[in-house]
């Protein structure tokens, strides 16, 4: 049924992977599919902070992303399971995280969710982004 899961998964916060990391994992082993990780780099570039940061910033950034997410893979999926990381960069994680599964090739999207806050209806979370624009059928782990 999938042959190839996204799993957005954002370093720096745990909840990001707590349970849809798991959740993953299961679907992958159900299916025989490999787990595509991806993680998005916020874009300094063109911020105000831009103009300040070294030259080499966001090679630097990406790179330890990569080296982090490799780490957290090998630590939480099991050997069997076929798992690879995927970083990127943009502004707005959200269209990444679609654009990965569209580039990628993702069948189905497993990522975590929070509950709404007040603060969320105008813009929206991540998840309610990718939930609502995302090609592939989404599953959201609370």
């Amino acid at each position: 049924m999938f042959d190839k899961i996204l799993l957005p998964i954002d370093l720096n916060e745990e909840s990001s992977w707590q349970m849809a990391l798991p959740a993953a994992v299961r679907l992958a082993q159900q299916n025989g599919a490999e787990i595509i990780a991806v993680n998005v780099v916020t874009d300094l570039d063109m911020t105000l902070v831009g103009p300040f940061l070294p030259e080499d910033y966001a090679q630097r950034m990406v790179a330890e992303a990569e080296k982090s997410l490799k780490a957290l893979l090998e630590r939480e999926i099991p050997e069997e399971v076929l798992a690879r990381p995927h970083v990127r960069r943009g502004k707005r994680v959200y269209r990444q995280i679609k654009k990965a599964a569209n580039e990628l090739g993702a069948d189905v999207i497993v990522m975590a969710s929070h509950r709404p806050e007040n603060k969320d209806a105008l813009i929206g979370p991540n998840a309610a982004q990718v939930m609502r624009h995302a090609t592939q059928s989404v599953l959201l782990m609370r």
